[in-house]
């Protein structure tokens, strides 16, 4: 950088600006007294002080994303704190669901968002990763902003995203990863280290966890899920995994075209076909002719996903059907056809507490699809048993059965069951534009009766799901639905309707202006607007304190080129221009509109015109009576910015502008009272304020502006020579010119303030010109061209900002000195446009559309999100302090320990932690709610899932009520029993396959269903190997099931003794099984490692003693592997409280044991009591709860009284 000084030349011009550099209608910027900042600055006294009627809202470092990308597909993500997450471009959106408003978003990102993932585990509460398609994973603090920890292996999108959900303990910290093409690694969030890395031979695009058994993965490929059964977060998974191939038919339907018969036409035609595709069709119809299949015909699956409802099911989404395998079989057992009436699948979700399944289609509609009660049947005539039967590849046409009553006798018949769906309700359809595609779903992880999906436009739309019918005072507090407790009666009509839609700007920005500066004289009425013009045309107006689109008018038919604002007090009227190009022409038809933010009432201006060469700028005086409109190869035109009419035309021969600015330095003939009492002034902007609540083309017109005003405006040509002109009401006058200096490059930029000229041109110089000191100095930048130059606002603040082709820099043009800068790409996307917000604040406009509010040091643009002012409070509790948030869960759950949290808080009133604490007291203080019930609104509220599901368990089993499917074990054993024997049905004739008819086999004889499985065996064919033994046995069932006495018994239970010896386990135990030998079956099940198989045994046939022993063991084993969730639950299904106590105090889940020990009114051991109470009074010292540890000090006597010694003495 380099300091020129030489003398200026042009005295007229130097003395003209001179004189009007002290305006007599002085309005002062006050904004360093007035917003309040992250970042420590300069403080600009104003000349007096604000009326104490004026509240100006705080104005912080924040960014207003823009529209979505192809790279944010499947980015969108529900956390169980109610918020949602999301990619838009580089950014990662934060939205609280409950008021539909940004919570925070996260900008250090610098490539696209690929994928977001919330952790699951109630231990961490708003814990966000996301992914980027550089190959960086970063862990937030949501609130703050802020990066925790970053992390990357190689430089490819990342695929997917799975926090571990903390069923195993001590790994709710561990990320799964999927870097492509083939590699799956478990990341540390808290070293930032690789626990470890596995590479498979097949790519990996998907990731899902099972919901009903934590150590296998699911992974989607090419043609082919895999599945993982050894995975564990200790050590690296030593299979490959077993993998199921998916072949897709015609027209998106998997099941229909690409297994039907070849006809001899389609065997004459020779297409183009796959190895695997022919490999599927030999293994699936058993052909041996080389029949090749279309590429065409093979259609992509959309995702692959576990039913979290329903144990061993999974869902294989292709765009017009979607087919339920089962996992044990490798068959499909039901589909969803969505060919009809339905457009594309987009994407699917299950639901884990309620039995639907939200489908959401290409047109923006989503359709709940709910499971009928009773299977349905499958086989028709237009529908082959072989089509039907098509899933996961390995399957066969299974051989022919009959239809009893019961379902079980299926001999003779070409009958076949299945599970069917029914479409239930279906959403309206969402206007979208041409070009906007959806992006993903999600369902609220706790409620389940949310729906959210994202569009690339960036909008989020949330709609709501009911069907059951809720009494008005148990309907919804902070817009939450409190937990269904079963007693609901079903409404014949289901409903599905949009709830909340979060607007963003419908298309990408182009230009942006903020509206004229806080002052004196319209403190009353200021508001902190920015006009956004975007690329299909529209107007778009933000309330940047609050961050809010307030507006969007559709004003122009093509992209918004230029934009101004016309009125000051308060700014309420815009200009802004659009051209469309002539085929063949190099000239325009420009639109020049002006338009009326709060009316929307727009006027055309200069609508006679033809074509023409195109509008490069239009430049708005300062006191906003006039405005200039520049031409490409024209000369410029003035116009009257309040008649809104043309004054002037400059002649054909006129220089082209390049850049031009108007002074800020302007008087009138008659001074203005400028020096009139503060209450005077208050007055007038009272008075400022009711004109322009009026509307209308002149609303911005003051009293002032009835007298001529002077104005002058600066501008360079081609030749970068700089020339003033004055503007006194009809009249222009011409002022002086001023030869261009040497070494400046063509100007393309100009700006001014009190004494200074700054010009920037090409090279990259920067031209400082001081017209009282007539001095001159260049800062050589050596960035290249520059596009624009503003000074910052109020008195004596002498910031530029500077807009180069690669980025933005902020000098100080009295001191000369750089005071920060940014480049593209490398610290953010390409800026194309900027602006002051305040004196301390730049606005940028990215170009992925996004709107960055930066501080002086253009460090970050994101704030606390406790510190931004919102149109709502926030209502999420994870935003509290973890000791908060403890103290309050035992205010909402346990009625004898209550204080008035709001009160003993050291927030006020108007810090969202205090309005949150006040809700919820208020909602629990007042509550007439069971304890049980306390607890089971607490953990639905606060979306704490295991909780939920812990009390939820006690609460149906108190009150004798079913629970859902997805409990499974913990049912109680009639509906399990029931679930066991439909699943049997659907299993029955569909095991064509040797090894899975011996699989079925062994489930018949164990659930005790002699006949059923008696008639499977003899259904052998006498080609297998296995023909003779499966006679053998079908007889030996029979004339078991028959005998009257017992003499059989021993020697039964030897052979099966042998056979297990031998490593037959499941011959055996179908032996022992037949003489009711079940605990020595479930022994020798335990002993071999198969645990669920016991369990499951246990259930079907064994006694409720016998099996609570079995479950205590279980729960050991459990425990042993630190799965304490689990081992709770179990012994809480069948009340063994006390073992349920001591799993719980454990896994050092205080809190929760505490509550349960209150509730239970079983004897427990005196020493596990008085430990439990020991640990509650612990935590709630540590979280300063007095009341509470009082309390349970109080419980234990003597320990107690000495633990209060402790800490209070600590304290």
């Amino acid at each position: 950088m380099g300091d020129e000084e030489s003398p200026v030349k042009g005295d007229t011009l130097s003395q003209e600006l001179i004189t009007s550099s002290t305006p007599v209608k002085e309005e002062t910027a006050v904004e360093d007294s007035c917003h309040d900042g992250g970042e420590s600055r300069t403080s600009l006294t104003p000349s007096r002080e604000l009326p104490a009627e004026a509240r100006i809202p705080a104005l912080l470092n924040r960014t207003i994303p823009g529209c979505c990308t192809a790279e944010n597909r499947g980015s969108l993500n529900w956390g169980p704190d109610g918020c949602l997450a999301y990619g838009s471009g580089s950014l990662v959106v934060v939205v609280e669901a409950v008021t539909a408003q940004h919570l925070q978003v996260l900008n250090h990102h610098r490539h696209h968002v690929t994928r977001t993932a919330w952790s699951m585990a109630d231990d961490r509460r708003l814990c966000l990763a996301s992914a980027d398609a550089g190959g960086h994973i970063i862990l937030w603090n949501v609130i703050k902003g802020e990066v925790q920890r970053r992390f990357q292996d190689g430089n490819l999108p990342i695929a997917d995203l799975k926090w571990l959900d903390g069923r195993i303990e001590k790994t709710s910290h561990l990320l799964l990863a999927i870097h492509p093409p083939n590699h799956l690694i478990l990341w540390n969030t808290v070293s930032g280290s690789k626990v470890w890395k596995k590479s498979y031979n097949e790519s990996i695009y998907g990731l899902e966890i099972d919901p009903f058994n934590c150590m296998r993965l699911m992974f989607l490929s090419q043609n082919c899920v895999l599945f993982i059964d050894d995975f564990h977060p200790d050590k690296l998974p030593k299979s490959e995994g077993k993998k199921f191939f998916i072949v897709g038919g015609k027209s998106g339907s998997p099941a229909r075209a690409s297994y039907t018969e070849v006809t001899g036409a389609a065997e004459d035609r020779t297409t183009k076909g796959t190895k695997l595709s022919k490999i599927m069709r030999q293994m699936v119809l058993g052909e041996t002719r080389q029949t090749q299949l279309s590429l065409d015909s093979v259609t992509e699956c959309v995702s692959a996903s576990f039913h979290k409802g329903v144990k061993d099911l999974i869902l294989l989404a292709f765009p017009k059907e979607v087919m339920l395998v089962d996992l044990r079989l490798s068959q499909a057992l039901g589909t969803i056809n969505l060919e009809r009436v339905h457009s594309s699948l987009a994407a699917i979700r299950t639901c884990a507490e309620r039995d639907l399944i939200y489908v959401l289609h290409e047109s923006g509609s989503i359709s709940v699809w709910r499971k009928k009660s009773s299977l349905s049947v499958l086989a028709t005539p237009s529908m082959s048993r072989s089509q039907s039967m098509v899933g996961l590849g390995m399957a066969r046409t299974p051989l022919s059965a009959t239809m009893a009553e019961d379902g079980f006798e299926l001999a003779g018949s070409d009958v076949l069951l299945e599970i069917a769906y029914e479409s239930k309700v279906q959403s309206d359809h969402v206007r979208m534009g041409k070009n906007c595609k959806i992006l993903g779903m999600a369902v609220h992880p706790v409620l389940e009766n949310q729906i959210s999906f994202l569009t690339s436009d960036g909008r989020v739309y949330i709609l709501g799901y009911q069907d059951r019918r809720v009494d008005r005072d148990q309907q919804q507090f902070l817009a939450v639905q409190r937990p269904d407790r079963g007693t609901e009666e079903e409404v014949s009509s289901p409903k599905l309707m949009i709830k909340s839609i979060l607007g963003s700007s419908s298309s990408s920005l182009s230009v942006a202006r903020m509206c004229p500066a806080l002052t004196l004289k319209n403190c009353l009425v200021y508001s902190p607007l920015l006009a956004a013009g975007s690329t299909t045309g529209n107007l778009l107006i933000f309330n940047m304190a609050t961050g809010s689109l307030e507006r969007e008018i559709a004003v122009h038919t093509g992209e918004v080129r230029e934009l101004e604002w016309t009125s000051n007090n308060p700014a309420q009227t815009c200009i802004s221009c659009s051209h469309h190009t002539m085929t063949g022409s190099n000239l325009v038809r420009n639109e020049l509109i002006h338009t009326d933010i709060f009316t929307g009432r727009t006027r055309t201006l200069r609508a006679d015109r033809g074509e023409e060469s195109k509008i490069t700028m239009i430049r708005v005086s300062h006191a906003k009576l006039y405005f200039v409109l520049a031409f490409t190869t024209g000369p410029f035109e003035l116009w009257d910015s309040r008649k809104l009419c043309l004054l002037r035309t400059m002649p054909k021969k006129f220089p082209l502008v390049t850049a031009l600015v108007w002074s800020p330095n302007h008087r009138s003939k008659k001074r203005s009272q400028h020096d009139q009492p503060d209450q005077q002034l208050k007055e007038d902007s009272r008075h400022d304020a009711t004109e322009n609540t009026s509307g209308g083309a002149h609303a911005h017109s003051t009293t002032d502006h009835s007298l001529p005003l002077k104005e002058h405006f600066l501008f360079t040509d081609t030749d970068s020579q700089l020339y003033h002109f004055s503007v006194e009401g009809h009249s222009i006058r011409d002022g002086s010119r001023i030869p261009a200096e040497t070494g400046i490059g063509t100007i393309n930029a100009i700006a001014c303030k009190a004494e200074l000229i700054v010009r920037g041109d090409s090279d990259g110089n920067i031209n400082i010109w001081n017209i009282k000191a007539r001095q001159s100095k260049n800062i050589h930048t050596g960035r290249g061209n520059i596009k624009e130059l503003r000074f910052s606002p109020g008195r004596g603040n002498l910031k530029v900002l500077v807009l180069y082709n690669d980025g933005v820099a902020i000098w100080d043009v009295k001191e000369l000195e750089l005071i920060n800068e940014l480049r593209s790409q490398r610290d953010l996307p390409e800026v194309i446009g900027l602006d002051w917000v305040a004196s301390d604040k730049v606005l940028l406009l990215c170009r992925d559309g996004s709107l960055r509010v930066m501080g002086l040091a253009l460090a970050g643009a994101s704030s606390s999100s406790l510190m931004y002012p919102r149109d709502q409070p926030l209502s999420c509790p994870s935003i509290l302090p973890l000791k908060t948030l403890s103290k309050l869960t035992f205010n909402s759950t346990f009625p004898l320990v209550q204080t008035d949290l709001p009160e003993d808080s050291q927030w006020t009133s108007d810090q969202p932690e205090y309005n949150i604490l006040s809700s919820y007291h208020q909602l629990h203080h007042s509550s007439s709610l069971s304890f049980v019930e306390r607890n089971l609104e607490f953990a639905h509220l606060f979306g704490f899932q295991f909780e939920k599901k812990f009390w939820k368990l006690i609460y149906f089993n108190e009150t004798r009520q079913k629970l859902c499917e997805s409990y499974d074990i913990l049912c109680d054993r009639e509906s399990y029993i029931s679930r066991e024997e439909e699943k049997s049905k659907l299993h029955l004739n569909r095991a064509t396959d040797k090894s899975f008819r011996g699989a079925v086999t062994s489930r018949l004889l164990c659930l005790g269903l002699l006949e059923p499985a008696v008639k499977l065996l003899l259904e052998t064919d006498p080609s297998e190997i296995t023909f003779l033994s499966d006679q053998l046995l079908a007889c030996l069932v029979s004339t078991t099931s028959n005998a009257a006495d017992g003499n059989h018994l021993s020697t039964t239970k030897m052979v099966a003794t042998k056979l297990i010896a031998e490593g037959r386990l499941w011959e055996g135990v179908q032996l022992l099984c037949l003489v009711d030998k079940v605990w020595d079956a479930c022994t020798y099940l335990r002993a071999s490692k198969h645990w669920e198989e016991s369990l499951w045994l246990a259930k079907c046939r064994l006694a409720e003693q016998e099996y609570r022993d079995i479950t205590k063991k279980y729960s050991d084993n459990l425990s042993s592997q630190g799965r304490i969730q689990e081992a709770a639950l179990l012994h809480a299904s069948t009340g063994n409280w006390s073992a349920c106590l001591e799993v719980l105090h454990l896994g050092q889940y205080r809190s929760l044991a505490a509550r349960l020990l209150h509730h239970i009114s079983a004897s427990i051991e005196p020493v596990l009591s008085e430990a439990i109470w020991l640990e509650a009074a612990r935590l709630l010292f540590e979280v300063e709860h007095k009341t509470g540890a009082d309390f349970f000090c109080d419980k234990i006597g003597d320990k107690g009284e000495e633990l209060k010694q402790e800490f209070y003495h600590v304290k």
